[in-house]
């Protein structure tokens, strides 16, 4: 229970975070491990973030110029640029 509630801590300063004047842009789904996760983008390409979810919920691999973390289910992937910091796109169960 304490997980499930520190997960949807972590999720909701995620999207809390100041990211400039727009929200995040969705980009549609991935699937992996015959779950579905919904991908957001805010900076990077639709592209760029639908390879890097692949890429991380695959293999657990950062793609190049992004560092990625998981934060328990709420938020399985969750990558932000190394240099730009308001550049970042991320995963949610749909």
């Amino acid at each position: 229970m304490r997980a499930v509630l520190g997960g949807f801590a972590v999720a909701a300063l995620l999207l809390a975070m100041p990211a400039g004047a727009y929200p995040p842009h969705t980009c549609g789904r991935v699937t992996s491990s015959g779950t579905a996760y919904i991908v957001r983008t805010h900076g990077p390409t639709c592209g760029t973030a639908l390879r890097g979810v692949r890429t991380f919920l695959a293999h657990h691999r950062s793609i190049s110029g992004f560092r990625c973390r998981s934060y328990q289910g709420a938020v399985p992937a969750y990558c932000k640029d190394r240099k730009r910091k308001f550049q970042y796109f991320f995963a949610n169960p749909a």
